[in-house]
């Protein structure tokens, strides 16, 4: 297992990766602006979720 302070940098890196694409994606979207704000929210939202949980779910088990 990674130490904690090697998962903290590769989830941020994911993060901005995860960022980087989802404003991309928002820019090539034809829909209109409310549905593309509330698609990338939510979208954004639950990738932030699975990669938190990816990297550190190892550290809610152990601690119980």
């Amino acid at each position: 297992m990674l130490k904690l302070k090697y998962r903290k940098i590769i989830f941020l890196i994911l993060i901005a990766i995860m960022a980087g694409v989802s404003m991309v994606s928002y820019s090539q979207s034809e829909t209109n602006f409310l549905v593309k704000t509330v698609e990338l929210v939510i979208f954004q939202q639950m990738a932030t979720i699975l990669i938190y949980l990816t990297c550190f779910s190892w550290d809610f088990l152990r601690s119980r």
